[in-house]
């Protein structure tokens, strides 16, 4: 029992009509889709074990999975509060680098040391690369550190001054970890085509660019278009492998079990490869079945759709919308080659619930921007 559980079990029973109150389906609202998925998630639990199982294990990830992200929700009801969460989130990852960055050169981790000789535990030091340290900072994995260092980079360029993206790109150099670097490419390359593009519909040709790399990579290369993408984007050809063929034997497991998954007993795979699935979208298929992670993936695609519909000329609030939308598609990349637990997978349903709570937001900013539009438009009154 974490102290962060304890937060999120306290906010759970205070708000939990609310959050139930979600089950209703109501077209266009994210919240049922994930109150769905976290109540999919118990009952595959359930089948595949028992209820005690599916209560004690299946009720801290529906807790885990919705408390996060009702919080942001009740929290920032108003731009000054959401800008302030924003600014604390950045101030975090610059306090992180306090403890990555001499980890990283000496790999002593000054802050889990003292934690540990004050509440018990150990952390364990992973293998370095390229003759440095990985750091894991105030996390369980240097992955972690990586991925919630990465995050921020989005609102930083977008919200502040763009030199200081440094900060959040070095705090996530630091874990030395392929998925958090292919958050960073990812984000910078959204950044750009942002800056440098400016034609209709560029979005869509974004897409089709990729995917027109990724058809190129298929017929072109002597090997897949998934294993020559992920080759690109981890630092080894072994880790390429070894991911690639999580990809292929988890599937595999899937469709084997495609309604209630595999619950927690272990996967069918060769017997060389170990039980590690580095995929979080894998994870919440192999465990909970197709229906979780389809109701999870449309729950992000209505927050992401509500977010487009509304284009605002307010700065704060579109600059608030685009550092949110980038820094989703690095969790995302991310997500595809590692998995997200404890604190990391807690942090991304907080981060989506930013994006939740901006949508109000931009919403009273565009019906005031259209309601001061018809009263220019409108002829003025007769004296």
């Amino acid at each position: 029992m974490t102290p962060y559980r304890l937060i999120l079990i306290v906010f759970f029973l205070m708000n939990l009509q609310k959050i139930l109150l979600q089950f209703q389906f109501k077209r266009g609202n994210p919240g049922f889709y994930l109150v769905f998925c976290g109540f999919w998630s118990f009952l595959a639990l359930w089948l595949n074990h028992d209820l005690a199982l599916g209560l004690e294990t299946g009720g801290i990830n529906f807790i885990e999975l919705t408390a996060p992200f009702f919080i942001v929700a009740a929290y920032a009801k108003d731009l000054r509060r959401y800008e302030k969460m924003i600014k604390i989130l950045m101030i975090q990852v610059c306090l992180l680098l306090t403890i990555s960055l001499p980890e990283t050169v000496t790999g002593f981790n000054w802050f889990r040391t003292l934690t540990d000789a004050i509440f018990g535990g150990w952390h364990v030091h992973i293998d370095p690369r390229f003759g440095f340290d990985r750091a894991m900072a105030t996390f369980d994995h240097p992955i972690i550190n990586g991925v919630v260092s990465s995050s921020i980079i989005g609102f930083v360029y977008f919200c502040t001054r763009w030199w200081m993206t440094a900060f959040p790109v070095v705090a996530t150099a630091t874990s030395l970890s392929s998925g958090a670097i292919a958050s960073i490419m990812t984000q910078f390359m959204l950044m750009g085509w942002e800056r440098f593009v400016k034609v209709r519909k560029r979005w869509l040709i974004l897409f089709g660019i990729l995917f027109g790399i990724y058809l190129a990579a298929e017929f072109i290369s002597n090997r897949s278009g998934v294993m020559a993408i992920l080759s690109v984007l981890v630092f080894s050809p072994g880790t390429a492998y070894n991911r690639y063929y999580i990809w292929i034997y988890g599937t595999e497991n899937v469709a084997n079990n495609p309604f209630f998954g595999l619950g927690l007993n272990d996967w069918e795979r060769p017997s060389y490869m170990g039980a590690s699935i580095d995929n979080y979208w894998l994870v919440i298929m192999m465990r909970y079945g197709l229906p979780a992670l389809i109701s999870y993936v449309i729950f992000i695609s209505i927050i992401c759709r509500q977010l487009f519909r509304y284009r605002v000329k307010d700065k704060k609030l579109t600059a608030l919308r685009r550092g949110w939308l980038t820094g989703l598609a690095g969790l995302c990349v991310s997500a595809g080659t590692v998995h997200y637990w404890n604190t990391a997978y807690i942090y991304f349903n907080f981060y989506i619930g930013l994006g939740f709570a901006l949508i109000p937001l931009l919403r009273a900013a565009a019906m005031e921007e259209r309601e001061n539009k018809r009263k220019k438009a409108s002829p003025p009154a007769e004296a």
